[in-house]
C-alpha cells in the first residue's frame, strides 16, 4: 500500500493508492464535500509492477527531504508522496510542477498512472478496469 497525493490543482485533492495485486486506484474529490468527483481504478502490468518496485528501490536509496521549496505557498499546487521503505515510512511534499531531482523519475511515473486512470486510457505499465469514467 502506497498512497500518492495530488493536492488541491484543479479539484481540491486526488489520491493514487496501490494496493495488493497490483491494483490501483485513483480517487478525485472536489472543493465542495467529501464524496469523490472521480473514482477511477485499474491494475499494473508485469513491467508497471517492474517500474514501480524500480522506483521504491531508487527512493530507498535516497536522501529524501521531507517538503521542498513552498508547496502550495501562492496556489501553485502541492505533490506529495508517501512511501514505504526497508527504514520505515517516508514522506514528502514539493510545488506541483516542480519535483525535486531525486523524484523526478518517480514524478513522471506516478502522474503518467493518473494520467492514465483520469482519461481511461491503458498504457504499457496500466490497464484500466471497466467503467471508467474520464474526467471531464
Amino acid at each position: 500500500h502506497v498512497p500518492c497525493q495530488l493536492q488541491c490543482v484543479g479539484y481540491c485533492s486526488g489520491t493514487l493508492d496501490f494496493g495488493v495485486e497490483d491494483r490501483v486506484d485513483f480517487t478525485v474529490r472536489g472543493w465542495d464535500g467529501p464524496d469523490p468527483v472521480l473514482q477511477n481504478s485499474g491494475k499494473l502490468s508485469a513491467a508497471g509492477t517492474a517500474r514501480l518496485e524500480e522506483i521504491q528501490r531508487q527512493l530507498a536509496r535516497e536522501t529524501i527531504e521531507a517538503r521542498y521549496g513552498c508547496p502550495d505557498c501562492v496556489d501553485q499546487g502541492a505533490f506529495s508522496i508517501h512511501m514505504r521503505v526497508d527504514q520505515g515510512d517516508k514522506m514528502t511534499i514539493y510545488d506541483f510542477d516542480t519535483p525535486p531531482t531525486a523524484l523526478a523519475d518517480a514524478d513522471a511515473y506516478l502522474r503518467s498512472l493518473m494520467q492514465a486512470l483520469e482519461t481511461c486510457r491503458a498504457t504499457a505499465h496500466i490497464s484500466i478496469d471497466p467503467g471508467c469514467i474520464a474526467k471531464p
